[in-house]
């Protein structure tokens, strides 16, 4: 007897009442939705009955509630949003426990979806995008963070698993690193993970972890994670060759082999044989030879149409050197090898067939000179002798230091030619501790009185005033020695999209930045500052005479409002003022600038379009701002912006010397009644 098919029918009221719905829906998705919630609403309807003992308007003697109106809310499905009434009662609640989660207004279907597009990589704006499509109305990042914010004890509980009941005898480790939101900044971490071979064949994924850095530690913890979790009869760990990792593995799981990745040996031999082709591709290793008896060298095998049998012999003499050095060092015993078995010698020549690989038409200026070979000095046992132009004496010496104990010392000399004469000196010299340096606690004084600003010049010319006398070079070794670093900046190059002011204002300064007299050419830019997770801006105002910054401001916008700050922080009449250089920017070029300038007798210049060198000196203590007090500092309120900024203003007019004006402070500058060449810059 054939099974009744569930089939729902409708009589032919409902006929037509769904054929006029149709026609008034203007598709099949508005349709759906329609239905959708005419049938929710209905049955929600039948339960609220059903808890009042009556119909709705019926008058009953087993009615135990009544009817208190209806509740609206959208519910977000799969086909859309579906606007429901949920019926409310008189005395205590009704919800629609079997058809609604309480508190949300997702459908189980759009949220499982949205979670596999999260799960996939979709960010949370692209996701609410998505969900338009589907005719969702609206469904914030925030919403779409809520609905993901369930898989969290998800993955925790993946992740602490118990693993006593997969036994592994093979485990895969690996890591990679992916950029990260952390706080207010995206940094680079790595993420480590496992995987393991069970006894029925079949891989499984055991677990995975997040790290600052790979190291020997966070592997430690990683593993003994596992170990933790009941993890055990490992006999193979196949991963990369990384110290700290095989460190670990050799500490957590003590007798279990370990092998290197086979991947990761591919990887490091394609990157060591330079000058391959492009078309050319990695085969594997030689395992057999010709005919077809197990070789076993392990060698790479590349093939291509850009692969010739001179290039495939190349590369696999290249790989076979380091077999051959490994073999003459265990036949070395502190004697002098061959001239064929030399490491030098072997180096160089795998140095030149590396580059002659990749070398192309040679330039006519490169051409060799035929006679230079003739000309060149050679070796005791007639070979040639190793270029030794590029190296001191020092570097010398400690080369033959290192190798004293496998290699001949007069060998070494001749070869590297040095006089053991001057080796011996030198070595009993190097052996005796070095003198401290007398002008080091100096030099370390003036660094830190700088804050840590001055590079070896500005030292060499604090120092200087202060009687000390030393070289530049002095005063970088001292550095060197004691870890010292100057603050310095970096290029970056900036795009400014947008119109630029074609307003007709002349250039009055015109690059004319020296023979100026104190405070009657101002100039003056703004930059940008990162403060907590937004932009923040400085203006500054400096004098053209010696460089002094005479007003400065900070705040969240750059407007009209930050130029007359940095106005109102000058310790001088405003008046004084004759000419104010600026770029372009709208917030120089403005109505309220022009009405301030027109009111104390200031005359406007502006630089040309596109064109930073016209204001290069507010450009330079731009950047020297950026580079002394930005880039080594944090700022977390705009409150904090202005105390430290007020405070680098005080020390830069006051203490730092600038090599434009003589290596003299600008206060100092202008005390003296000294005043700068019209060609400064």
């Amino acid at each position: 007897m054939p099974q009744e098919e569930s089939v729902l029918r409708l009589d032919r009221d409902e006929a037509l009442e769904a054929a006029r719905l149709w026609q008034e829906c203007g598709d099949a998705r508005e349709f759906a939705c329609r239905v959708l919630g005419g049938v929710m609403n209905a049955l929600m309807d039948s339960e609220a009955q059903q808890m009042c003992g009556a119909s709705r308007n019926e008058r009953s003697d087993g009615r135990e509630n009544s009817r208190n109106g209806y509740r609206p809310r959208s519910l977000k499905t799969a086909v859309g949003d579906v606007e429901l009434e949920i019926p409310k009662l008189r005395h205590g609640t009704y919800y629609p426990e079997g058809m609604l989660a309480r508190w949300s207004r997702v459908d189980t279907s759009v949220a499982a979806i949205v979670q596999e597009m999260y799960v996939c990589g979709v960010s949370t704006r692209k996701v609410e995008r998505v969900a338009s499509k589907l005719g969702i109305s609206s469904l914030s990042s925030s919403e779409v963070s809520s609905l993901c914010s369930d898989l969290d004890a998800e993955v925790a509980e993946f992740r602490s698993r118990d693993l006593s009941g997969t036994p592994c005898c093979y485990l895969w480790l690996d890591a990679t690193y992916m950029s990260c939101r952390v706080g207010s900044s995206v940094v680079s971490q790595g993420v480590v993970t496992a995987i393991g071979l069970g006894a029925d064949g079949r891989k499984h994924f055991l677990g995975c972890d997040v790290v600052d850095t790979e190291s020997e530690d966070s592997w430690a913890a990683f593993l003994g994670g596992l170990r933790e979790r009941g993890l055990a009869g490992v006999r193979l760990v196949v991963s990369d060759s990384h110290a700290g990792l095989v460190a670990a593995v050799s500490r957590l799981f003590q007798g279990c082999a370990w092998q290197r990745c086979v991947t990761h040996l591919q990887r490091n031999l394609q990157s060591a044989c330079s000058g391959r082709p492009e078309d050319s591709k990695w085969i594997g290793y030689t395992d057999v030879d010709s005919s077809g008896r197990g070789a076993g060298d392990g060698r790479a095998v590349y093939e291509g149409p850009q692969a010739p049998e001179a290039f495939h012999r190349r590369v696999q003499e290249a790989d076979s050197r380091p077999l051959q050095r490994r073999q003459a060092q265990a036949r070395d015993h502190g004697r002098v090898r061959p001239r064929q078995e030399h490491r030098g010698e072997v180096d160089q020549v795998d140095k030149r067939d590396r580059l002659a690989a990749r070398r192309g038409q040679p330039h006519a200026r490169a051409e060799p000179d035929p006679g230079a070979r003739a000309r060149e000095p050679q070796a005791p046992d007639g070979g040639r002798r190793l270029k030794t132009s590029g190296a001191d004496i020092r570097s010398k010496v400690r080369a033959i230091a290192a190798n004293e104990g496998r290699y001949p010392i007069s060998a070494q000399c001749r070869l590297l030619g040095v006089a053991r004469s001057t080796y011996y000196s030198m070595r009993s010299r190097a052996d005796r501790p070095a003198a401290p340096d007398p002008a080091a606690p100096a030099v370390v004084a003036a660094h830190a009185a700088s804050k840590g600003r001055y590079g070896s010049r500005k030292i060499k010319a604090s120092l200087e005033r202060s009687g000390v006398t030393v070289s530049r070079r002095r005063v970088c070794r001292i550095m060197r020695e004691n870890g010292l670093v100057s603050a310095y900046g970096r290029k970056r190059f900036k795009v400014h999209p947008g119109a630029v002011n074609e307003a007709d204002v002349p250039n009055v300064v015109a690059r004319g930045f020296g023979g100026r007299a104190p405070r009657t050419h101002i100039c003056s830019d703004l930059t940008y500052v990162r403060v907590g997770a937004s932009w923040n801006y400085v203006c500054l105002l400096v004098d053209l005479y010696n460089r002094e910054i005479v007003g400065h401001s900070a705040g969240p916008r750059k407007d009209a409002r930050l130029v007359k700050s940095a106005f109102a922080t000058l310790s001088f009449p405003i008046s004084d003022i004759e000419v104010f250089h600026t770029d372009r920017g709208s917030e120089f070029d403005n109505a309220e600038i022009d009405l301030m300038l027109e009111a104390f007798g200031i005359e406007r210049s502006l630089s040309a379009k596109g064109c930073p060198y016209d204001n290069a000196v507010d450009e330079s203590t731009n950047r020297i701002l950026k580079a002394e007090l930005v880039h080594r500092e944090t700022f977390g309120t705009t409150r904090e912006l202005r105390a430290k900024l007020s405070d680098y203003v005080h020390w830069y007019n006051n203490f730092r010397i600038h090599s434009t004006l003589g290596y003299m402070s600008p206060v100092e500058f202008r005390e003296a009644g000294l005043s700068l060449p019209e060609s400064s810059k």
